[in-house]
């Protein structure tokens, strides 16, 4: 799974629902929606007969995909497992120059295959051939129509491992690629440039820990291109070392690696880099040492140089106040304002749930969120959580298996806003103004508030029922308002009720103009606290984007918003809604045009 277009993503899977082991692949918008040339059940990867089994998946940075597949589904050392790629558009076709069957790649007794976007539009293929299973992993980068690159060879870079040594791919971020792995007792890592080639690292790979550290071994590519490698070491604690760009360890570094948490009986890192030179970790704790029972979950931060984040526990934040996480399955998303989302498998009910937890940048699980974890899926039956990735507004996208059928297993997908909304609750999408006209849409993204009362009020009055609207059936609630007076400012909020009690949903203030020209008012409030708005007009639904930029001029956000057509928006902004407080610049262009405002962020 991965982040696919404006707030949306893309994910992958195998299945036998033709009779046959088949690759599908499925993109949803940010309102949990199909885009045009995406079908519910999923996109075929491949129309090939032949049974297939997904090996990876990954963006093409384009709001389409790559996908690495084999062509029978058991691989046993007599049979041949021919490995494909395919490259799927962000309209849910087949890329130009690539066959509906997919590219072959490497043909016969593939023992390891996998890929990882390069950043750049196209992707890095790793793969292992021989009838013995023993041969050396190659590695090559492939453009994106599936092309070697200039000092790649078609055939592969020989990284002189061995396929059944335990490894580990990441992006450089200047268009090479991060190899790590372990051999014996040491975790060694390697970087070959864009070209290919390996520069000013020792040959062999740079050994980064040398006590036993087979088991366990992660890293994260940081923000200045340097690496931060996590293993576990015999006592089950968790080392970081940070290895610098052009082939060191990091002196300023602990000799060893940092301890991340003074507690034993650690495993299962999750890295995540902060965007500042330092890493989110995330990983399992068992209390009293090494594993024996259901873990806690818990969460560190490491800055730059070494050392525990200020305001940061020396042993780490726990997400729950229990032990009953379930499985091997985390995920650690950022919310972007540098903290973090979690989710996991729970067993604190008689049945496997999907449960998340929001981390903030001060080291404190977010007072807003549900003690001990948000409920993302607590139904009848097993669910187990798959993969997240961000949504672009400070929340989360999940997918997760629903094993409550089991002859019927089913891919879901939920998306957790930045304030820990449970989706049940129906949030505002967006509102367009134009003189004499307000249009409202709100969205519920399990489809369970089917029904609501439209309730308005002018300005200082008491709200009324203005009209009642039914969901189209996924989630979706629009209403449209004509009896409003220019100049005007109203506001609206649903009413949904469940027997006596009656909920208010997605309050939004509206303010009716005379006349609508391009433009951006800013912020609403303006200054802001809490939940925070956006209020700017559009002249066509040609493209437009809106950016959010600090003080410095960093881009702390982006929008497209163009496919909200014509007419004045309020455009609900989560993930701004998690940024530390100041001043702030917004930027709306659109067809040669720019609106800048000012506006202002208050905790």
């Amino acid at each position: 799974m991965f982040s696919a277009g404006s707030g949306g993503s893309l994910v992958a899977w195998s299945d036998q629902r033709s009779g046959r082991s088949a690759c599908r692949a499925s993109r949803l918008d940010f309102l949990g929606k199909y885009p045009a040339g995406w079908i519910a059940g999923g996109n075929l990867v491949s129309l090939s007969d032949s049974s297939q089994g997904l090996v990876s998946s990954g963006t093409d940075d384009a709001a389409g995909g790559f996908f690495v597949y084999t062509d029978v589904v058991t691989q046993f050392a007599d049979i041949p497992v021919n490995v494909y790629l395919q490259h799927l558009t962000s309209s849910g076709g087949v890329a130009a120059g690539y066959p509906p069957g997919g590219k072959l790649m490497a043909a016969g007794y593939v023992g390891v295959a996998g890929m990882l976007p390069d950043g750049s539009g196209g992707l890095f293929l790793g793969w292992a051939a021989g009838p013995d299973n023993y041969e050396k992993i190659r590695v090559t980068r492939l453009d994106a129509s599936g092309t070697a690159t200039a000092g790649w060879p078609a055939g592969g870079v020989d990284t002189g491992l061995r396929d059944t040594v335990p490894g580990e791919p990441a992006s450089d971020g200047a268009g090479g690629i991060y190899l790590v792995w372990s051999q014996g007792t040491e975790v060694k890592i390697q970087r070959y440039t864009s070209t290919g080639v390996v520069s000013g690292w020792p040959v062999g790979g740079l050994t980064v820990a040398t006590s036993y550290a087979g088991a366990d071994h992660t890293f994260v590519r940081l923000s200045n291109n340097d690496a931060l490698v996590c293993w576990v070491d015999p006592n089950y604690v968790i080392r970081a070392m940070r290895v610098n760009a052009a082939g060191s360890l990091d002196v300023g570094w602990p000799a060893g690696g940092k301890e991340i948490s003074p507690a034993i009986g650690q495993e299962h890192p999750v890295l995540l880099e902060d965007a500042a030179g330092g890493a989110l970790i995330l990983w399992e704790q068992h209390t009293g040492g090494p594993p024996l029972f259901l873990p806690q979950l818990y969460v560190q931060h490491l800055t730059s140089a070494g050392a525990v984040a200020t305001g940061w526990p020396a042993e780490g934040v726990p997400l729950s106040s229990s032990a009953t996480v379930r499985g091997y399955i985390q995920s650690l998303v950022s919310d972007g304002a540098g903290g973090a989302i979690a989710a996991w498998t729970d067993l604190r009910g008689s049945d496997e749930d999907v449960y998340a937890q929001r981390v903030l940048a001060t080291g404190v699980v977010d007072p807003a969120w549900t003690a001990d974890g948000v409920a993302i899926c607590t139904a009848a039956g097993n669910q187990e959580l798959a993969a997240s990735t961000t949504d672009g507004s400070g929340g989360a996208i999940l997918t997760l298996g629903d094993y409550a059928d089991s002859n019927n297993p089913q891919i879901r997908a939920a998306r957790l806003l930045v304030n820990g909304i449970v989706s049940t609750l129906a949030s505002l999408v967006d509102a367009a103004v134009e003189p004499g006209r307000v249009r409202l849409h709100w969205y519920t993204a399990d489809g369970s508030v089917t029904m609501a009362t439209v309730e308005r009020a002018d300005a200082g009055g008491a709200f009324v029922p203005v009209g009642e609207i039914t969901a189209d059936g996924v989630g979706h609630l629009r209403f449209e308002d004509r009896n409003v007076k220019a100049g005007a400012t109203y506001l609206y909020r649903l009413a949904v009720r469940d027997g006596a009690t009656t909920s208010y949903l997605g309050q939004v203030t509206i303010h009716v103009p005379a006349a609508v020209s391009f433009g951006i008012d800013g912020f609403r409030p303006n200054p802001a606290q809490g939940q925070v708005s956006v209020v700017f007009a559009l002249e066509s639904a040609s493209p437009a984007r809106l950016e959010l930029r600090d003080v410095a001029g960093r881009r702390v956000m982006t929008r497209e918003v163009g496919m909200l057509g014509a007419g004045q928006h309020v455009l609900p902004l989560g993930q701004a809604a998690a940024l530390p407080a100041g001043i702030y610049v917004l930027r709306l262009t659109q067809s040669g045009h720019e609106a800048v405002a000012r506006a202002a962020l208050v905790r």
